[in-house]
């Protein structure tokens, strides 16, 4: 059980609703979203598979109890961890004891794709997850432009927050644009990470190298903006897709359909103006340079992963000192999820690598 189930009530002494009820409804920053695999609608219609007491379940009471216990999840939402920053409120979640473990979703996700590596690192660190600013629970912001930078002074806010600082170096974790946060947090702190993983590595949007020059005269943000005005998030992500696709020839983003189903509806999620500044600070990336680098460092990536992803992964870790690769069977791009087990146990083997020569 984890610690936000832990908190709940067994019974909410406001709308009578079980912990079950509310853990249902406080999945998503507007208490709205069924958990991930729930097969359960989201709120704004009556839900037809949400857990509830056979005793409230008659039709005409659902949607006025659905409406009350939404309010009461909201409220438990609010009480969640969050850091203020000057222009941004993000939610993150800390659990466990041990080393600080951090994980960085990916671009239009949120911190729920790392809930398998939550359930199997909590034992041992203390595992940290965030939604990125324009992401899940602490959604969007007023700023006009966002950048990897940015994201990366977030991150060092709260680990500042957390109370993680040189004497208590991470371990990083970033999967796709996390992995773009993780390797500019390594660029600025050379030491300040005791281990750091990178998975679906990207060092560029789109991830083949270009001149500046070209990626200026060939920006695809018009075409995306138009996208977004016309389609909305969800379209135009799964027409992203479909462009990687036909380039790599393989569905690339995840190899199991329910994740890649799942992507997508959280995609969808996000506002227009989010995704389009996330995309934009996705393109004005630019890699640093870690050649160098004494932090180990593993680069995991799916077997189903597109080619251009696995090379840049590939130069990452040939550029540091300790750095290594690791492929992971029947997975894609959301390497985390397609294979968790595998994931894990890659990442788990490292780790206990790491640990023994950090110790030493």
């Amino acid at each position: 059980m984890g610690r936000i189930e832990a908190s709940l009530p067994d019974e909410c002494p406001d709308c009578g609703a079980s912990k079950e009820e509310l853990y249902y409804w406080i999945e998503d920053r507007d208490g709205g979203r069924p958990p991930r695999g729930s097969g359960a609608r989201p709120f704004g219609s009556v839900p037809t598979r949400a857990p509830v007491d056979p005793a409230r379940t008659a039709p005409a009471r659902r949607v006025g109890l659905a409406t009350r216990t939404l309010t009461c999840a909201r409220r438990i939402i609010r009480g969640m961890p969050t850091l203020t920053l000057d222009d941004a409120t993000l939610w993150y979640e800390a659990t466990g004891e041990g080393r600080p473990l951090v994980f960085v979703h990916g671009a239009w996700s949120d911190a729920d794709a790392w809930r398998p590596q939550v359930e199997a690192f909590v034992d041992d660190y203390r595992v940290i997850t965030v939604d990125v600013r324009g992401h899940g629970r602490s959604g969007g912001t007023d700023r006009n432009r966002y950048s990897v930078g940015l994201f990366t002074d977030d991150l060092e806010r709260l680990l500042d927050h957390l109370g993680i600082g040189d004497g208590e170096r991470p371990i990083l974790c970033g999967l796709s644009l996390g992995g773009m946060i993780v390797q500019t947090y390594l660029d600025r702190h050379p030491d300040g990470a005791a281990a750091a993983i990178l998975a679906g590595p990207v060092r560029s949007m789109l991830p083949i190298d270009l001149p500046a020059w070209l990626k200026r005269t060939a920006s695809p943000l018009p075409a995306l903006t138009a996208s977004l005005t016309t389609m909305g998030s969800e379209a135009t992500f799964r027409s992203l897709l479909g462009s990687i696709r036909t380039a790599n020839g393989e569905p690339w983003l995840a190899a199991d359909p329910s994740v890649r189903s799942q992507a997508i509806s959280t995609a969808g999620e996000i506002s227009t103006s989010e995704f389009r500044k996330v995309f934009a600070a996705l393109y004005r990336f630019e890699a640093p340079d870690l050649s160098g680098l004494g932090t180990p460092l593993l680069v995991v990536y799916g077997d189903q992963e597109a080619p251009s992803v696995r090379r840049q992964g590939e130069s990452i870790a040939a550029a540091v000192e300790n750095g290594r690769t690791a492929g992971i069977p029947d997975a894609g791009h959301l390497v985390n999820l397609d294979n968790p087990e595998a994931f894990n146990a890659t990442c788990r083997e490292f780790l206990a690598e790491t640990n023994a020569i950090v110790e030493a």
